[in-house]
């Protein structure tokens, strides 16, 4: 089975309320093939960048996807830096408290 998530900070708009919103950015790790990795080229691949895409694809938003440390990304996501991670990102007790699993 394939289970794959995607994360938002806590105390952020939930789309739907957040009509006006034309671009989504989203933050992935990039070295974790064949879910996400980057290309020779530098551009990012792999299964959950093709969801990315997919999902933005479906909202009719523009989809920037970005290589972030996996210790940085749930900072960047609370800083404002990204809208949304896209990666292997454990749900604990502690990660609940500031992001928003999906």
């Amino acid at each position: 089975m394939l289970a794959i998530g995607a994360c938002v900070s806590a105390g952020g708009a939930t789309y739907a309320q957040d009509k006006k919103r034309e671009e989504v950015r989203i933050a992935t790790e990039g070295g974790f093939v064949p879910w996400n990795y980057t290309k020779p080229d530098g551009t990012l691949a792999g299964f959950e960048i093709d969801l990315a895409k997919d999902l933005c694809a479906r909202m009719k938003v523009k989809c920037t996807i970005s290589a972030e440390s996996f210790d940085g990304m749930i900072p960047a996501l609370n800083a404002g830096k990204y809208d949304a991670l896209i990666y292997d990102v454990a749900i604990t007790p502690k990660r609940e408290e500031v992001i928003a699993f999906s």
